[in-house]
Protein backbone atom coordinates (compact mmCIF):
# COMPACT_ATOMS: atom_id res chain seq x y z
CA UNK A 1 0.00 0.00 0.00
CA UNK A 2 1.43 3.44 -0.90
CA UNK A 3 2.52 5.78 1.96
CA UNK A 4 -0.28 8.30 1.29
CA UNK A 5 -3.02 5.66 1.31
CA UNK A 6 -4.88 4.70 4.45
CA UNK A 7 -7.48 2.17 5.39
CA UNK A 8 -10.81 2.72 7.13
CA UNK A 9 -10.94 -0.93 8.02
CA UNK A 10 -8.97 -0.78 11.27
CA UNK A 11 -9.92 -3.78 13.38
CA UNK A 12 -11.03 -3.05 16.95
CA UNK A 13 -10.22 -5.81 19.41
CA UNK A 14 -13.33 -7.70 20.52
CA UNK A 15 -12.16 -7.63 24.14
CA UNK A 16 -12.12 -3.81 24.07
CA UNK A 17 -15.66 -3.67 22.66
CA UNK A 18 -16.89 -6.21 25.21
CA UNK A 19 -15.26 -4.23 28.05
CA UNK A 20 -16.91 -0.98 26.93
CA UNK A 21 -20.31 -2.66 26.67
CA UNK A 22 -19.91 -4.22 30.11
CA UNK A 23 -18.93 -0.87 31.65
CA UNK A 24 -21.94 0.89 30.09
CA UNK A 25 -24.25 -1.90 31.23
CA UNK A 26 -22.86 -1.76 34.77
CA UNK A 27 -23.42 2.02 34.92
CA UNK A 28 -27.04 1.58 33.86
CA UNK A 29 -27.64 -1.19 36.40
CA UNK A 30 -26.07 0.79 39.28
CA UNK A 31 -28.11 3.90 38.39
CA UNK A 32 -31.29 1.82 38.24
CA UNK A 33 -30.61 0.18 41.60
CA UNK A 34 -29.91 3.57 43.16
CA UNK A 35 -33.16 4.95 41.77
CA UNK A 36 -35.28 1.95 42.86
CA UNK A 37 -33.84 1.68 46.36
CA UNK A 38 -33.86 5.41 47.05
CA UNK A 39 -30.09 5.51 47.48
CA UNK A 40 -29.98 8.31 44.92
CA UNK A 41 -32.39 10.44 46.94
CA UNK A 42 -31.19 13.45 48.90
CA UNK A 43 -30.58 12.86 52.57
CA UNK A 44 -33.19 14.30 54.92
CA UNK A 45 -32.04 17.21 57.03
CA UNK A 46 -33.22 19.14 60.05
CA UNK A 47 -34.50 22.60 59.18
CA UNK A 48 -33.37 25.47 61.42
CA UNK A 49 -35.23 28.16 59.44
CA UNK A 50 -36.97 28.53 56.12
CA UNK A 51 -38.83 31.06 54.03
CA UNK A 52 -41.16 30.69 51.10
CA UNK A 53 -40.22 32.77 48.07
CA UNK A 54 -41.74 33.16 44.65
CA UNK A 55 -39.40 34.14 41.82
CA UNK A 56 -40.52 35.97 38.71
CA UNK A 57 -39.05 37.96 35.88
CA UNK A 58 -39.13 41.72 36.32
CA UNK A 59 -38.56 44.56 33.92
CA UNK A 60 -35.30 44.97 32.03
CA UNK A 61 -34.16 41.41 32.73
CA UNK A 62 -34.41 41.58 36.53
CA UNK A 63 -35.35 38.55 38.62
CA UNK A 64 -37.56 39.31 41.61
CA UNK A 65 -37.66 37.32 44.85
CA UNK A 66 -41.14 37.91 46.29
CA UNK A 67 -42.76 37.10 49.63
CA UNK A 68 -45.75 35.01 48.45
CA UNK A 69 -47.90 36.00 51.45
CA UNK A 70 -47.53 39.78 51.14
CA UNK A 71 -46.46 40.22 47.51
CA UNK A 72 -43.55 42.35 48.75
CA UNK A 73 -40.33 42.24 46.73
CA UNK A 74 -37.67 40.89 49.07
CA UNK A 75 -34.85 41.37 46.58
CA UNK A 76 -34.47 42.35 42.96
CA UNK A 77 -31.55 40.91 41.02
CA UNK A 78 -30.84 43.28 38.15
CA UNK A 79 -29.80 41.95 34.77
CA UNK A 80 -26.21 40.81 35.18
CA UNK A 81 -26.56 40.33 38.97
CA UNK A 82 -27.27 37.13 40.83
CA UNK A 83 -26.18 34.79 38.07
CA UNK A 84 -26.12 31.75 40.35
CA UNK A 85 -29.52 32.65 41.80
CA UNK A 86 -30.95 32.78 38.28
CA UNK A 87 -29.43 29.43 37.33
CA UNK A 88 -30.58 27.62 40.48
CA UNK A 89 -34.12 28.98 40.30
CA UNK A 90 -34.43 28.24 36.59
CA UNK A 91 -33.20 24.69 37.14
CA UNK A 92 -35.93 24.01 39.70
CA UNK A 93 -38.55 25.89 37.67
CA UNK A 94 -37.74 23.79 34.60
CA UNK A 95 -38.23 20.57 36.53
CA UNK A 96 -41.46 21.93 38.00
CA UNK A 97 -42.83 22.70 34.53
CA UNK A 98 -41.83 19.22 33.36
CA UNK A 99 -43.90 17.80 36.24
CA UNK A 100 -46.93 19.89 35.30
CA UNK A 101 -46.49 22.59 37.96
CA UNK A 102 -46.96 26.28 37.41
CA UNK A 103 -44.79 29.30 38.14
CA UNK A 104 -46.97 30.73 40.92
CA UNK A 105 -46.19 28.24 43.68
CA UNK A 106 -43.34 29.41 45.93
CA UNK A 107 -40.03 27.67 46.46
CA UNK A 108 -38.62 27.12 49.93
CA UNK A 109 -35.24 28.52 50.93
CA UNK A 110 -33.89 26.56 53.89
CA UNK A 111 -31.08 26.81 56.44
CA UNK A 112 -30.34 23.51 58.18
CA UNK A 113 -29.17 23.00 61.74
CA UNK A 114 -25.77 22.13 60.21
CA UNK A 115 -25.63 25.57 58.56
CA UNK A 116 -26.25 24.34 55.03
CA UNK A 117 -28.40 26.38 52.64
CA UNK A 118 -30.79 24.67 50.22
CA UNK A 119 -33.46 25.69 47.75
CA UNK A 120 -36.27 23.20 47.35
CA UNK A 121 -39.48 22.86 45.45
CA UNK A 122 -42.36 21.50 47.55
CA UNK A 123 -44.24 20.65 44.33
CA UNK A 124 -41.64 18.23 42.92
CA UNK A 125 -39.53 17.43 45.99
CA UNK A 126 -36.42 18.55 44.08
CA UNK A 127 -33.72 20.23 46.15
CA UNK A 128 -30.46 22.01 45.39
CA UNK A 129 -27.87 22.00 48.18
CA UNK A 130 -26.53 25.48 47.49
CA UNK A 131 -23.63 25.21 49.92
CA UNK A 132 -22.11 22.59 47.63
CA UNK A 133 -21.50 25.30 45.01
CA UNK A 134 -19.11 27.33 47.15
CA UNK A 135 -19.29 30.09 49.72
CA UNK A 136 -19.90 32.94 47.25
CA UNK A 137 -22.76 31.18 45.46
CA UNK A 138 -24.41 30.01 48.67
CA UNK A 139 -23.80 33.47 50.16
CA UNK A 140 -26.18 35.08 47.66
CA UNK A 141 -28.97 32.79 48.86
CA UNK A 142 -27.95 33.13 52.52
CA UNK A 143 -28.24 36.92 52.24
CA UNK A 144 -31.64 36.47 50.60
CA UNK A 145 -32.74 34.11 53.38
CA UNK A 146 -31.57 36.54 56.08
CA UNK A 147 -33.37 39.45 54.43
CA UNK A 148 -36.57 37.43 53.92
CA UNK A 149 -36.53 36.30 57.56
CA UNK A 150 -36.20 39.94 58.70
CA UNK A 151 -39.20 40.96 56.56
CA UNK A 152 -41.44 38.14 57.87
Amino acid sequence: MPADAHSHDVPVPRALLAGCAALAGLAIVVAGIGRLTGAAEAEPFEVASSVALRFEDGSEGAVLAINPDTGEIVKSFASGDGGFVRIAVRALAGKRLAHGGGPDAPFELVRTTDGLIALQDPHTGERIALTAFGRDNAGAFEALLTKAEAVK
